[in-house]
This record gives C-alpha cells, sequence and structure tokens, in this order.
C-alpha cells in the first residue's frame, strides 16, 4: 500500500514552524550576549564606583588597609570617629558602616576581603543591636548589592542563591545582577568618594529635653526577644575564626539609643554571653545606656531616636577607645 505524500499546506505548515524556531532560537543567542555584553560592561562601571551606599562604599572598604575596621549599619556610621578612634589606639582605623545593614553586610564584606587576599585588620568592630542576632524579614533583600562581585567568592555567592530558589537561575543573567542600581551605577560614575577619609559621617542637631521613647520603637526591640538566628551565628563563628587563625579579634559593640528597652537589651546580653561561650577570645563592649547611664541619658546629644550627634560620637568613640584598650590583646 503507497503513503500518501504531504500535501503542500502540511509542507508549507512544517516549514513555517522550522522558521519561527530558527528566529526563536536566533532570538535567544542575540539575548544572551547582548546580556552578557551589558553585565560586562555594567561590571567595569561598577568597579569604579567609590560613593553611595549601593555599592560604592563598598568598594572604598575594600581599598582600605585599616589596623581596625568598624563595620555596622548607620549607628555605626554616625557614632564611631575614625579619626579620633585612631589616635586614642595609635592605630589606622577605618569606619566601613553603611545605613541598614549588619552582619550580613559584614559577612559578605569581609568574604571579599579574603578572597582578595588584603591584609587581615588587626580588630574588626561590628555594631550590633538587639534586633541584629534574630532573622528579620526583608534582610536578605539588601546583600542583593554584592551582586556584581559574586564571582569572587563561592560564599558571597552561595548567600545571594539563598534569597529563594530561583535566585540561581535569575543569577545566571549577568544584568540581573545590577537590578535597581543601574542609574546609580551611571550616576556616580564622576563622582568621587564623599565624606571624610575615614568613614565616619558626623550628625548634627538636638534631640528636645523631655521626649519620651517611641512605643513602636520599644515593641519592635522586645518582639525580637526570641532565639538568635543560625545563619547569622555560623557567620559570626567564621568571622571570630578566621580573626583567630590571624592573630586578630573580631568584637560586637553596642552603642546608646534614646531610652531603649531594658528587655530587649537583657536578651541582647543573654545572646552574646552565649556567643562568647561557644566562641572563646569574641569581644565584647556594651556602651548602652543600661551599661553607662551618665554617658547615654542625654537628650542634648541625640540627633533622634537612634542616633549620636556629633559630641555624643565624640564621647562614644573616646569610650570606646578606653574599653579597647581594656581588652586582652589577640
Amino acid at each position: 500500500m503507497v503513503e500518501a505524500a504531504p500535501s503542500t499546506e502540511q509542507h508549507t505548515a512544517g516549514e513555517q514552524w522550522r522558521r519561527a524556531a530558527m528566529r526563536l532560537a536566533v532570538f535567544a543567542v542575540l539575548l544572551i550576549l547582548l546580556d552578557q555584553l551589558l553585565g560586562a560592561g555594567l561590571t567595569v562601571l561598577f568597579r569604579r564606583v567609590r560613593t553611595g551606599d549601593m555599592g560604592g562604599k563598598l568598594q572604598l572598604a575594600l581599598d582600605q588597609r585599616p589596623d581596625v575596621l568598624v563595620l555596622g549599619s548607620s549607628r555605626a556610621v554616625h557614632h564611631v570617629d575614625g579619626a579620633q578612634l585612631g589616635r586614642d589606639l595609635g592605630q589606622a582605623v577605618y569606619n566601613a558602616g553603611v545605613n541598614g545593614q549588619e552582619i550580613y553586610y559584614a559577612y559578605l564584606l569581609l568574604q571579599l576581603w579574603q578572597a582578595r587576599g588584603l591584609p587581615v585588620p588587626k580588630r574588626v568592630l561590628l555594631q550590633i543591636e538587639p534586633t541584629s542576632l534574630h532573622e528579620m524579614p526583608g534582610e536578605l533583600a539588601s546583600v542583593a548589592l554584592f551582586g556584581p562581585l559574586m564571582d569572587e567568592s563561592p560564599a558571597v555567592r552561595d548567600v545571594l542563591y539563598s534569597r529563594s530558589r530561583w535566585e540561581p537561575v535569575k543569577y545566571l543573567f549577568k544584568t540581573y545582577r545590577f537590578n535597581g542600581r543601574v542609574l546609580a551605577v551611571l550616576r556616580n560614575q564622576a563622582r568621587s568618594a564623599e565624606g571624610r577619609p575615614d568613614g565616619f559621617e558626623p550628625m548634627d542637631g538636638q534631640l528636645p529635653a523631655g521626649t519620651p521613647p517611641k512605643p513602636e520603637v520599644l515593641a519592635a526591640q522586645q518582639a525580637q526577644a526570641g532565639p538568635m538566628d543560625p545563619p547569622k551565628t555560623r557567620m559570626l563563628a567564621e568571622l571570630h575564626a578566621w580573626c583567630r587563625d590571624h592573630s586578630s579579634q573580631l568584637v560586637l559593640f553596642h552603642t546608646p539609643n534614646w531610652r531603649d528597652d531594658a528587655v530587649a537589651h537583657a536578651a541582647l546580653l543573654a545572646h552574646v554571653a552565649a556567643l562568647q561561650q561557644q566562641l572563646p577570645g569574641l569581644g565584647w563592649i556594651d556602651l548602652s545606656r543600661h551599661a553607662r547611664p551618665g554617658l547615654a541619658d542625654r537628650p542634648e546629644l541625640y540627633v533622634d531616636e537612634g542616633h549620636l550627634n556629633r559630641e555624643g560620637a565624640r564621647l562614644v568613640t573616646a569610650e570606646l577607645a578606653r574599653q579597647l584598650l581594656r581588652l586582652p590583646k589577640p
């Protein structure tokens, strides 16, 4: 029995599908090449940026070679005068704090530090809060600024991949690493590093006398009196081990809030004590109003409930230096 030959219509339809598939394949290849080309160009531009919280300060920190490296959120940025601390300690100090960044940022920055083979600071100071050691919603989103540098460190890549099940797929696209930061990268090309060379950013102003603590702030602090976040505990343990292996020391410290919560502070002390038991040699300096009320219970030293002004920073930095000099040398 002789099979019927394909009709002209069937042949034409098949040919159209093949052409469509070919065009789609060509488009996909062009899209991938464009992504790789744009990603490579943005990476070059990103590495030139030295200003702004979207990666500029990160790269500026990696340019430094301090004896003492200060890390933490805006409260580290505005509370620790690097030049003053350096004079008091007789060492070079750089304040690499960044607004809204704490343990994850410190861990990833120091992973890049290790990957580049930079000299290990004699001490790494990390400002922490009652909320710092707990899991906080949305916190992982803030580490996306490390995306352009993820190829330098497997540890950085692993943390970025942990943000969601689809992150390994998304990061196959080089341009995804700059998601939400393209304009900042382009805008900051012609801008040099801003502010003081020690990284400290002083604030001016005074909190009105008699300002009560905000109930929502105290409630947020109390709500974080749960168990420590295992990933953060692991990160601190890794940083502590890295410091000890290089005759350095990781020191956690806490600076004053205006009328912070006593219950939350007690929980923080318990967590730090547990960490010190697990990590012998881990340093701890408490500069809160609970530990030093004469230093912290003065509204004229604050610009708002969470930040000291220039004079407050001067006093806290001086006390931080005194406490550091009392710690056993690593």
